[in-house]
Protein backbone atom coordinates (compact mmCIF):
# COMPACT_ATOMS: atom_id res chain seq x y z
CA UNK A 1 0.00 0.00 0.00
CA UNK A 2 1.50 3.12 -0.63
CA UNK A 3 1.94 6.27 1.45
CA UNK A 4 -0.94 8.20 0.01
CA UNK A 5 -3.48 5.70 0.11
CA UNK A 6 -2.26 5.24 3.89
CA UNK A 7 -2.72 8.76 4.97
CA UNK A 8 -6.05 8.71 3.12
CA UNK A 9 -7.04 5.79 5.09
CA UNK A 10 -5.76 8.36 8.34
CA UNK A 11 -7.21 11.19 7.69
CA UNK A 12 -10.68 9.44 6.58
CA UNK A 13 -10.25 7.56 9.85
CA UNK A 14 -9.64 10.65 12.08
CA UNK A 15 -12.31 12.12 10.16
CA UNK A 16 -15.15 9.69 12.16
CA UNK A 17 -13.31 10.21 14.82
CA UNK A 18 -13.52 13.62 15.40
CA UNK A 19 -17.55 13.06 13.79
CA UNK A 20 -18.26 10.91 16.42
CA UNK A 21 -17.06 13.01 19.33
CA UNK A 22 -18.54 16.08 18.09
CA UNK A 23 -21.58 14.26 17.64
CA UNK A 24 -21.63 13.07 21.70
CA UNK A 25 -20.77 16.73 22.47
CA UNK A 26 -23.64 17.96 20.91
CA UNK A 27 -26.15 15.50 21.64
CA UNK A 28 -25.69 16.68 24.93
CA UNK A 29 -27.56 20.38 24.35
CA UNK A 30 -31.12 19.88 24.57
CA UNK A 31 -31.53 17.14 22.33
CA UNK A 32 -35.39 16.93 21.60
CA UNK A 33 -36.31 12.96 21.25
CA UNK A 34 -32.34 12.31 21.97
CA UNK A 35 -31.37 13.01 18.66
CA UNK A 36 -32.34 16.27 16.67
CA UNK A 37 -30.32 19.26 18.82
CA UNK A 38 -29.80 23.03 18.65
CA UNK A 39 -26.35 22.66 18.35
CA UNK A 40 -24.65 20.06 15.78
CA UNK A 41 -21.47 20.75 15.11
CA UNK A 42 -21.12 17.70 12.85
CA UNK A 43 -22.32 19.62 10.06
CA UNK A 44 -19.36 21.96 10.09
CA UNK A 45 -17.09 19.05 10.57
CA UNK A 46 -18.57 17.58 7.70
CA UNK A 47 -18.82 20.23 4.86
CA UNK A 48 -15.69 21.78 5.59
CA UNK A 49 -14.10 17.67 5.14
CA UNK A 50 -16.24 17.16 1.62
CA UNK A 51 -15.32 20.74 0.36
CA UNK A 52 -11.13 20.58 1.39
CA UNK A 53 -10.87 17.11 1.30
CA UNK A 54 -13.15 15.29 -1.46
CA UNK A 55 -16.54 13.47 -2.13
CA UNK A 56 -13.87 10.69 -1.13
CA UNK A 57 -14.48 11.36 2.36
CA UNK A 58 -18.14 10.51 2.42
CA UNK A 59 -17.96 7.53 4.03
CA UNK A 60 -16.18 8.83 6.67
CA UNK A 61 -18.73 11.00 7.70
CA UNK A 62 -21.07 7.83 7.26
CA UNK A 63 -19.61 5.79 9.69
CA UNK A 64 -18.83 8.62 11.92
CA UNK A 65 -22.58 9.76 12.06
CA UNK A 66 -23.89 5.75 12.13
CA UNK A 67 -21.88 4.93 14.82
CA UNK A 68 -22.80 8.32 16.47
CA UNK A 69 -26.44 7.56 16.69
CA UNK A 70 -25.96 3.77 17.24
CA UNK A 71 -23.80 4.89 20.41
CA UNK A 72 -26.95 7.70 21.33
CA UNK A 73 -29.17 4.33 21.26
CA UNK A 74 -30.87 4.00 17.36
CA UNK A 75 -31.79 0.94 16.17
CA UNK A 76 -29.48 0.20 13.59
CA UNK A 77 -31.73 0.75 10.82
CA UNK A 78 -32.65 4.18 12.22
CA UNK A 79 -29.03 5.01 12.51
CA UNK A 80 -28.27 4.35 8.95
CA UNK A 81 -31.52 6.29 7.52
CA UNK A 82 -29.75 9.65 9.74
CA UNK A 83 -26.25 8.65 8.09
CA UNK A 84 -28.07 8.59 4.84
CA UNK A 85 -29.30 12.18 5.60
CA UNK A 86 -26.32 13.32 7.28
CA UNK A 87 -23.74 12.66 4.68
CA UNK A 88 -25.94 13.66 1.72
CA UNK A 89 -26.46 16.89 3.49
CA UNK A 90 -22.19 17.47 3.58
CA UNK A 91 -22.10 16.13 -0.18
CA UNK A 92 -24.99 18.70 -1.26
CA UNK A 93 -23.91 21.63 0.64
CA UNK A 94 -20.09 21.52 -0.84
CA UNK A 95 -21.64 20.92 -4.62
CA UNK A 96 -23.87 24.00 -3.91
CA UNK A 97 -20.88 26.23 -2.29
CA UNK A 98 -19.02 25.45 -5.31
CA UNK A 99 -21.73 26.70 -7.66
CA UNK A 100 -21.53 29.65 -6.63
CA UNK A 101 -19.01 31.18 -9.13
CA UNK A 102 -15.03 31.43 -8.22
CA UNK A 103 -16.32 30.28 -4.41
CA UNK A 104 -13.07 30.91 -2.02
CA UNK A 105 -13.27 28.88 1.23
CA UNK A 106 -11.58 31.84 3.01
CA UNK A 107 -15.09 33.43 3.09
CA UNK A 108 -13.94 37.10 2.58
CA UNK A 109 -16.12 38.08 -0.19
CA UNK A 110 -20.20 38.55 0.85
CA UNK A 111 -21.44 36.15 -2.04
CA UNK A 112 -19.46 33.29 -0.12
CA UNK A 113 -20.53 34.21 2.96
CA UNK A 114 -23.86 34.46 1.21
CA UNK A 115 -23.31 30.91 -0.36
CA UNK A 116 -22.75 29.41 2.81
CA UNK A 117 -25.57 31.10 4.81
CA UNK A 118 -28.56 30.22 2.08
CA UNK A 119 -26.83 26.95 0.56
CA UNK A 120 -25.40 25.07 2.80
CA UNK A 121 -26.81 26.58 6.15
CA UNK A 122 -30.66 26.93 5.55
CA UNK A 123 -30.94 24.56 1.94
CA UNK A 124 -28.81 21.55 2.67
CA UNK A 125 -29.77 21.70 5.87
CA UNK A 126 -33.68 20.72 5.28
CA UNK A 127 -32.11 17.50 3.26
CA UNK A 128 -30.75 15.83 6.66
CA UNK A 129 -33.46 17.53 8.68
CA UNK A 130 -36.39 15.64 6.51
CA UNK A 131 -34.63 12.64 6.08
CA UNK A 132 -33.35 12.09 9.77
CA UNK A 133 -36.87 12.70 11.12
CA UNK A 134 -38.60 10.57 8.61
CA UNK A 135 -36.29 7.51 10.22
CA UNK A 136 -36.96 8.46 13.15
CA UNK A 137 -41.19 8.73 12.59
CA UNK A 138 -40.75 5.20 10.69
CA UNK A 139 -38.54 3.94 13.64
CA UNK A 140 -41.26 4.68 15.96
CA UNK A 141 -39.15 6.87 18.18
CA UNK A 142 -40.62 10.23 16.66
CA UNK A 143 -44.61 10.40 16.94
CA UNK A 144 -46.61 12.18 13.99
CA UNK A 145 -47.84 14.78 16.35
CA UNK A 146 -44.33 15.83 17.13
CA UNK A 147 -42.24 15.52 13.77
CA UNK A 148 -42.49 18.92 12.73
CA UNK A 149 -41.37 20.53 16.26
CA UNK A 150 -38.28 17.76 16.08
CA UNK A 151 -37.66 18.60 12.60
CA UNK A 152 -37.05 22.81 13.17
CA UNK A 153 -34.94 21.46 15.98
CA UNK A 154 -32.77 19.37 13.69
CA UNK A 155 -32.76 21.80 10.91
CA UNK A 156 -31.93 24.85 13.35
CA UNK A 157 -28.80 22.53 15.01
CA UNK A 158 -27.46 21.56 11.49
CA UNK A 159 -27.57 24.93 9.91
CA UNK A 160 -25.96 26.25 13.47
CA UNK A 161 -23.49 23.86 12.61
CA UNK A 162 -22.52 25.24 9.38
CA UNK A 163 -22.59 29.17 10.15
CA UNK A 164 -20.92 28.24 13.13
CA UNK A 165 -18.34 25.62 13.17
CA UNK A 166 -16.97 25.84 9.32
CA UNK A 167 -16.54 29.48 8.96
CA UNK A 168 -13.87 28.95 12.28
CA UNK A 169 -12.58 25.69 10.44
CA UNK A 170 -12.09 27.24 7.39
CA UNK A 171 -9.91 30.47 8.37
CA UNK A 172 -7.64 28.55 10.67
CA UNK A 173 -4.58 29.63 8.64
CA UNK A 174 -2.79 26.25 7.88
CA UNK A 175 0.73 28.20 7.88
CA UNK A 176 4.16 28.14 9.57
CA UNK A 177 6.24 26.00 11.52
CA UNK A 178 5.62 23.59 13.94
CA UNK A 179 5.29 25.61 17.01
CA UNK A 180 3.10 28.03 15.21
CA UNK A 181 0.49 24.85 14.63
CA UNK A 182 0.80 23.87 18.12
CA UNK A 183 0.04 27.25 19.08
CA UNK A 184 -3.21 27.17 17.03
CA UNK A 185 -4.34 23.93 18.11
CA UNK A 186 -3.90 24.47 22.00
CA UNK A 187 -5.52 28.38 21.30
CA UNK A 188 -8.83 25.55 19.87
CA UNK A 189 -8.60 22.72 22.46
CA UNK A 190 -8.58 25.74 24.93
CA UNK A 191 -11.57 27.41 23.70
CA UNK A 192 -13.50 24.47 23.37
CA UNK A 193 -12.90 23.23 27.10
CA UNK A 194 -13.65 26.57 28.40
CA UNK A 195 -16.68 27.27 26.41
CA UNK A 196 -18.05 23.56 27.85
CA UNK A 197 -17.05 24.30 31.24
CA UNK A 198 -18.60 27.67 31.15
CA UNK A 199 -22.10 26.75 29.29
CA UNK A 200 -22.39 22.82 30.41
CA UNK A 201 -20.92 22.37 33.77
CA UNK A 202 -21.14 25.59 35.36
CA UNK A 203 -23.32 28.48 34.60
CA UNK A 204 -20.02 30.47 34.54
CA UNK A 205 -18.62 33.82 33.80
CA UNK A 206 -18.72 34.23 29.73
CA UNK A 207 -16.34 36.82 29.94
CA UNK A 208 -13.26 33.91 30.88
CA UNK A 209 -13.56 33.31 27.08
CA UNK A 210 -12.38 37.11 26.27
CA UNK A 211 -8.57 36.76 27.08
CA UNK A 212 -8.72 33.36 24.95
CA UNK A 213 -10.64 35.19 21.73
CA UNK A 214 -8.41 37.64 22.13
CA UNK A 215 -5.40 35.14 22.14
CA UNK A 216 -6.59 33.70 18.87
CA UNK A 217 -7.46 37.41 17.36
CA UNK A 218 -4.47 38.79 17.68
CA UNK A 219 -2.55 35.56 16.72
CA UNK A 220 -4.23 34.10 13.61
CA UNK A 221 -7.20 36.62 13.32
CA UNK A 222 -9.67 33.89 14.04
CA UNK A 223 -12.37 33.10 15.07
CA UNK A 224 -13.64 36.90 15.10
CA UNK A 225 -13.34 36.89 11.15
CA UNK A 226 -14.27 34.26 8.84
CA UNK A 227 -10.65 34.78 6.37
CA UNK A 228 -7.38 33.58 5.91
CA UNK A 229 -4.28 36.41 6.86
CA UNK A 230 -2.94 37.68 4.07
Amino acid sequence: MDRGRVESLAKGALLALVYVALARFGLRIHAVHGFATLVWPPTGIALVAILLLGRRFWPSIAAGALIANVLTGAPVVVAAGIAIGNTLEAILGAALLRRVPGFRPSLDRVKDVLGLVGLAAVASCMLSATIGVASLFLGGIVPAGQAGGTWRAWWLGDAIGDLVVAPVLLSIPLRGGRSRLAEQAAVLLLLFATSFWIFELQSGVVALLSPLLIWAAVRFELPGSARRPS
